[in-house]
C-alpha cells in the first residue's frame, strides 16, 4: 500500500502526525515492559522501576519526537 501523499508530493501531515504517536507510544510501553521485568526479577513490593521508566520514557519519546518535528519544519 502506497503513502498517501498531495499534491505536492508530500507525505500527508496526518500521517506524520500519527507516527509521531506511536513512536512516543512505543517508546512509553517499552519503557514500562522493561520496568516490569526488573520489578519482577527484584521482587519488589511497590514497582519502583516501572514508574521510573515510564517517566524515562514519556519524557524520552516526547523529546525524540519534538526534535524530528522541529528538524522536519526547518
Amino acid at each position: 500500500m502506497a503513502i498517501p501523499r498531495n499534491s505536492s508530493g508530500k507525505v500527508s501531515p496526518y500521517f506524520k502526525y500519527a507516527g509521531l504517536a506511536f513512536q512516543i507510544g512505543g517508546t512509553i510501553l517499552v519503557c514500562v515492559w522493561i520496568g516490569k521485568k526488573i520489578d519482577a526479577a527484584l521482587s519488589m513490593e511497590r514497582p519502583v522501576f516501572t514508574a521510573v521508566l515510564a517517566l524515562f520514557g514519556t519524557v524520552g519519546g516526547m523529546y525524540i519526537s519534538l526534535k524530528d518535528l522541529i528538524k522536519k519544519k526547518v
